[in-house]
């Protein structure tokens, strides 16, 4: 009852069959009790024999249905070779062409899962999108839960197994297009993971993404040609890369050559680690941060432009807009701060702390600067500290406190130097003492920390070095009262006297300055001292013989007196 058929043996065999619309010849032709179904275009439904509740519109669309359920097919050869697969969704031309049991597929458009034979809960919407997939190993239907939404998204899949070519989702034009074994892939943008091929659990997110990848695993990308270059041709194995994108252009170059190279990078702003290819190990924050790096290892770069020009250094930790952004193929360093370390090129092991510290330093290695501005001249100096804010250092070796304007340095106990007498060799006692102590002029004078700071800082350009010092303070550092010696004036003292005394700083380049160290006066003093002790004992030796002398002179008048008078 309530059949309508339209068209040369339409429903021809039906005999308990209702609720049935065929229209066009041949449609629901072998239907005998299936019920519900609509059959629209010739041969359309052709081979249903009981099945239920199908839909069909087009040429062949279910032509081969014999009891899959509730299908609907719009489209010429739609769902064409079905026989038993149920709930499946063919709109489109060709859609589902291909499936025979598999059932709970949604296929939108032109060619969409073409080839899908047994292959359950897939969807595909957009021209061509998962094309290729078929299944041939077993007669059984089972779930691959792939989704692809764009043109030619997912066109080659081909799962060979239960648990490769699955859980993939593509959405976008050319997303995933060359995968076939890959899983739990996401791609969501314009070719987005386009060549992979075996990688699995990768997630692209945005035009391009890990557009040539092509078997390597668990990366994140996430922008437009993000990890875009990455690939691998040694194998045809999926292999864990671990690389993380985010931002436009964020990892683009990165190439891994081996299972060691090229992997666990951390890139996130755009064009970070634009240039990478084989380094590893690194993290990139902000953008530009780590551009230039090539195969540099186990970098950490937070902040726009950080380590900017690396390409070969490796263990360097820039935090800061433009830190350590001129390093090259310097190693070990950590810059926190702007601009910290912004000039360095080769430099090794160098640590600083604050907005433009160690800001000139290029090929020197083992310094030390912490505060804003520390250190700021000086290119290839090495092994030096400076600590405090301004603080400037003119040779290697050297260790200053203090900038300058500093005006007391004080802590709770005195400054303590190593004096183990196990460690000391070739000693001798040939301190000069009173000869060198009485040849040193102590004076009192004002120190122009203005002027030395000029100094401090001669290598600068002009308006670099005018900038800093027009905007510091000098008044009260340079009204301070000094009591000391002139460091020349001590020099020459030591010459004049034959004493080989350390404690004078000679100036070891033009930049260098004279400097004096209090403390070892004491050492020539103390000697000064036991020099005139030894003068007091022998002066004091000799008022005893002569008070000896007198004494006996005194006795021989008196006993000559006495013989005068008995005389």
């Amino acid at each position: 009852i309530n059949n309508t058929a339209i068209g040369a043996y339409t429903l021809y065999r039906n005999v308990s069959g209702f609720n049935n619309t065929a229209n066009g010849a041949f449609a629901l032709y072998s239907n005998i009790s299936g019920n519900r179904n609509t059959a629209t275009g010739d041969s359309s439904l052709f081979s249903n024999t009981s099945a239920h509740g199908n839909t069909a519109y087009g040429y062949l669309s279910l032509k081969s249905n014999t009891t899959g359920n509730t299908n609907t097919a719009i489209g010429v050869e739609s769902l064409k070779s079905n026989l038993t697969g149920h709930k499946n969704t063919a709109t489109g031309n060709y859609a589902l062409n291909s499936n025979t049991i598999g059932g709970d597929n949604l296929a939108n458009g032109y060619n969409t899962l073409y080839s899908n034979t047994t292959a359950n809960k897939n969807i595909a919407i957009g021209s061509d999108a998962l094309y290729t997939q078929s299944f041939s190993n077993g007669g059984a239907a089972w779930n691959s839960h792939n989704v692809a939404i764009g043109f030619e998204a997912l066109y080659n899949n081909e799962p060979n197994s239960t648990t490769n070519g699955i859980r993939n989702t593509a959405i976008g034009n050319y997303s995933l297009n060359k995968n076939t074994i890959g899983f739990d892939n996401t791609a969501i943008g314009y070719d987005a993971l386009y060549a992979n091929i075996t990688g699995k659990e990768n997630t692209a997110n945005g035009a391009y993404a890990l557009f040539s990848n092509t078997y390597g695993s668990q990366n994140i990308a996430i922008g437009s040609n993000a990890l875009y270059s990455q690939s691998f041709t040694n194998s045809n194995t999926a292999w864990n890369t671990n690389n993380v994108a985010i931002g436009y252009n964020a990892l683009y170059s990165n190439q891994p050559t081996t299972t060691l190279n090229g992997f666990r990078n951390t890139s996130i702003g755009n064009y970070s680690l634009y240039k990478n290819t084989i380094g590893a190990y690194n993290t990139a924050t902000g953008y530009n941060a780590l551009y230039s790096n090539i195969k540099g290892n186990s970098n950490v770069a937070i902040g726009d432009y950080a380590l900017f020009t690396n390409d070969t250094g490796h263990i360097n930790t820039a935090i800061g807009s433009e830190a350590l952004r001129s390093n090259k193929g310097g190693g070990a360093n950590t810059a926190s701060g702007y601009y910290a370390l912004g000039n360095n090129t080769t430099g090794n092991n160098n640590t600083v702390i604050g907005s433009f510290s160690l800001y000139s330093n290029t090929t020197g290695s083992n310094n030390t600067a912490v505060g804003s501005n520390s250190f700021f001249s000086g290119a290839t100096y090495s092994n030096s500290t400076a600590l405090g804010a301004n603080t400037s250092i003119n040779a290697s070796n050297k260790v200053r406190i203090g900038g300058t304007t500093v005006t007391v340095v004080e802590g709770p106990v005195s400054y303590s130097f190593p004096s183990d007498g196990r460690f000391k060799n070739n000693i001798q006692e040939n301190v000069a003492g009173l000869d060198f102590i009485m040849r040193l002029r102590p004076v009192v004078y004002n120190f122009d920390t203005r002027k030395f700071d000029a100094f401090l800082m001669k290598s600068l350009e002009d308006s670099t070095r005018n900038a800093l010092l027009n905007k510091t303070d000098y008044s009260q550092s340079s009204a301070v009262r000094q009591s000391g010696f002139i460091a020349q004036e001590v020099e020459k003292a030591m010459i004049e006297s034959g004493y080989d005394f350390n404690g004078v700083h000679k100036p070891s380049s033009d930049a260098d300055n004279y400097s004096v160290s209090y403390s070892l006066f004491v050492v020539p003093l103390v000697k000064a001292v036991q020099e005139q002790q030894s003068q007091i004992k022998q002066q004091q030796l000799e008022n005893e013989v002569l008070k000896m002398q007198l004494a006996k002179q005194a006795a021989d008048i008196e006993a000559l007196k006495i013989l005068i008078l008995k005389k």
